[in-house]
């Protein structure tokens, strides 16, 4: 049994989808409206070609990870005031799979979006977790940074608190730190 290649994980504006209803193992940066599928998206600072080889360097140490594609995401850029759009490179595109040990495991999904200094992912499948993906993150050794509350509000223990839970993490309710100056 194996997971498909998603159809849908992408449209022709390479953007990740979110989890669909029926994705029990999936996490994705693009699942605002369930918590539990959700982990915020990544942020770098070292050049695109730099965080692409990290990233690859990352899933390549992993056991049972292949990357499968890495495609340059093409846009349209106007380059002076009265010069016609010329096509640019604006981003990357990486897909990865990753297998089981076993048969019965299965086959699971990771995608990557690299885009003006953000990593938008989704994760699907065998082994699709937000330990898997934070874990990528930890392990790039500062190269990739949570952009947001919610991967903090999923190590601070919100993350069966639902939508409150999400809000205690983003304006930081959790510890109360911050409000002394106010």
């Amino acid at each position: 049994f194996s997971v498909p290649m998603p159809t849908n994980a992408m449209d022709d504006s390479y953007r990740i989808s979110s989890c669909g209803a029926k994705e029990k193992n999936c996490v994705s940066s693009a699942s605002v409206k369930n918590i539990k599928q959700f982990s915020s998206p990544w942020e770098y600072s070292v050049s695109d070609d730099e965080a692409l080889a990290r990233l690859k360097g990352l899933l390549g140490s992993m056991e049972g990870v292949a990357v499968d594609q890495v495609s340059a995401v093409e846009g349209k850029a106007v380059v002076g005031e009265d010069s016609e759009a010329a096509v640019v490179t604006t981003g990357q595109y990486l897909h990865a799979t990753m297998k089981g040990e076993f048969l019965f495991e299965g086959e699971g999904n990771l995608e990557f979006l690299l885009k003006d200094k953000v990593v938008t992912f989704k994760a699907s499948g065998y082994g699709a977790s937000k330990s898997l993906v934070d874990g990528l993150r930890k392990k790039s050794d500062g190269v990739f940074t949570s952009s947001g509350g919610v991967a903090d509000e999923y190590e601070s223990g919100y993350v069966n608190e639902g939508v409150l839970g999400q809000l205690k993490a983003f304006y930081g309710y959790q510890s109360g730190e911050g409000f002394e100056d106010v």
